[in-house]
């Protein structure tokens, strides 16, 4: 991992641009206990396995369902990724052998999401071991109705920059803008759940960050260039200034933009411009021509058919795509 000379200065990876100056909140994981010994007997531990299985494939269908309708097509790709996660055969078997063998669902799931999740993370395909943290996201979901235990959210406090040794993409998709400016992780990588739904939510973040970041006190002021994949320790009030007047341009030249995005997309010799926009809906649309968009230069047609039990007809594909 890259280190800097400067020890004010932490080096990452870029997991989603901007700057961000805040404080920084260590974000620790809480342990869910579980007894080993089961309560009945393997048939009635199955059984609540399988309970509590499904109920979580419910809720995330409940959430997938909730994001496609506020078209935000990538979060509900990425909740519709865990379902699949969780009707893996391999893993409820896995699950089911340690039951068999005397151990609680609770422990048996707990043994097996785990094990299976290391299986991923220790693969050389970064896309499948950038899953892993997938995998340890929906375990929890489980496991956390296993033992009847319901996570509360941590109590953090306005404008915290977040650090943690990793955050799930449920976590990530729960976070309150109003608090949390930025976020550091030392593991994950760009191509992760999480790093998508940090641009996605227009959130910086550093995936990857040099392990002396856990060693921060909550409180310590930190800037965040998410760009660069760097956090500043302890800057100066000359730079928090001068960051805080670049933030502030790069909104005044959003606006400026804004304001002539309506206007044709020419060259400076005349040569005009066709601006398209990739959408999967008809709200997208709708902010693309806010944004000045021409018109559609992908659509993702496959959106009208993952989110439900029957192909649509052909006049509602028409209403669909006529509103488009």
């Amino acid at each position: 991992a890259p280190r800097a000379g400067d020890e004010s200065l932490l080096l990452g990876i870029a997991a989603s641009p901007g700057i961000a100056v805040g404080t920084v909140f260590q974000l620790r994981e809480q342990e869910i206990e579980v007894e080993e010994e089961p309560k009945g007997n393997p048939e009635e531990e199955r059984t609540a396995l399988k309970r509590a299985i499904g109920a979580s494939l419910r809720e995330l269908e409940a959430l997938v369902a909730r994001l496609h309708g506020e078209a935000d097509p990538s979060k509900a790709a990425i909740f519709a990724a865990h379902q699949e996660l969780l009707e893996d055969p391999d893993l409820l078997d896995l699950a089911e052998s340690s039951v068999a063998k005397g151990l609680s669902a609770a422990a048996a799931w707990k043994r097996a999401y785990r094990l299976h999740a290391d299986r991923l993370a220790n693969l050389r395909n970064e896309l499948l071991a950038a899953r892993a943290n997938d995998l340890r996201d929906v375990g929890r979901r489980v496991l956390s109705k296993l033992v009847g235990v319901v996570e509360k959210p941590a109590d953090i406090p306005p404008g915290s920059i977040l650090i943690a040794e990793d955050l799930t993409p449920s976590d990530t998709a729960n976070l309150d803008r109003e608090r949390v400016f930025g976020f550091c992780t030392t593991a994950g990588g760009a191509t992760s759940h999480v790093a998508i739904l940090a641009r996605s939510l227009g959130m910086p973040a550093i995936a990857g960050i040099e392990t002396r970041a856990l060693d921060l006190a909550n409180g310590t002021k930190v800037i965040l260039f998410g760009g660069r994949g760097q956090l500043k320790v302890d800057p100066s009030e000359h730079l928090v200034s001068a960051v805080r007047e670049t933030q502030k341009k790069r909104e005044e030249r959003r606006q400026k933009y804004l304001e002539h995005a309506q206007e044709p997309a020419l060259t400076r010799d005349g040569h005009r411009v066709e601006v398209g926009v990739n959408v999967g809906g008809a709200t997208e649309s709708e902010e693309a021509v806010k944004l000045g968009a021409d018109g559609v230069g992908l659509l993702r047609s496959e959106f009208l058919f993952l989110f439900i039990d029957f192909a649509t007809t052909e006049n509602e594909q028409f209403e669909n795509y006529s509103a488009i």
